[in-house]
């Protein structure tokens, strides 16, 4: 386990933030560390703390964090919510022989449902990191997309990972997300974003 002034494991090796995933409100990063870590540990240029989150995506509207620590291990989550930003904290451990339960899923499920019917999703955008913004983050968002949205498994990963500029590196994540059954829901705010056969449309794009 980490020292509690030190670098989360392997976090230099990830950018930043990936771009918007299409057909989605969704936006991919990892996850925003403390300003004095940040000065301690980084180079000016490789600092990303939440004031920096918060510079990069004017139309962030909430945040799931879905890293396995309590309270703000890594960053002071009122400075987010001092922007009007909810932050929705789903604690999931993010060992490579770990698959999210089903619980946990439809926990982030809610989430999103529930940003999407309010008024901040007009134009807000949802952020979700875990530590590097990839594994956990990516099964997550395109278990949304195929259990909600009817997207392709494969096009889904396919999104994300283009969007995000890594590749979903946990062999268990992916399987899980290719064996994925739509539970397609024609209300959903996002339903009409893909077409018959997978192809995003534009609508949600910044």
């Amino acid at each position: 386990m980490p020292k509690k002034k030190d670098l989360p494991e392997g976090w230099e090796l990830y950018s930043i933030m990936g771009e918007q995933v299409p057909g989605t409100k969704f936006i991919p990063f990892k996850v925003p560390l403390k300003e004095d870590l940040c000065r301690r540990k980084l180079s000016v240029d490789a600092w990303f703390t939440p004031h920096d989150l918060v510079r990069r995506i004017p139309k962030l509207k909430m945040v799931i964090d879905l890293t396995y620590t309590d309270g703000d291990r890594y960053y002071d989550q009122n400075i987010l919510r001092e922007h009007n930003i909810a932050v929705v904290k789903i604690k999931c451990a993010g060992g490579p022989n770990e698959v999210p339960s089903r619980d946990l899923l439809q926990t982030f499920i809610a989430a999103v449902d529930n940003f999407l019917r309010s008024p901040a999703s007009r134009d807000g955008l949802i952020g979700v990191h875990c530590t590097h913004g990839l594994n956990r983050t990516g099964y997550f968002i395109c278990k949304y997309m195929t259990d909600r949205m009817s997207v392709r498994p494969q096009r889904a990963i396919e999104d994300f990972e283009k969007a995000r500029g890594h590749k979903i590196s946990r062999p268990r994540l992916v399987a899980d997300i290719m064996k994925s059954t739509s539970s397609f829901n024609p209300q959903s705010p996002l339903s009409n974003c893909y077409d018959d056969e997978g192809a995003s449309f534009s609508r949600f794009r910044r």
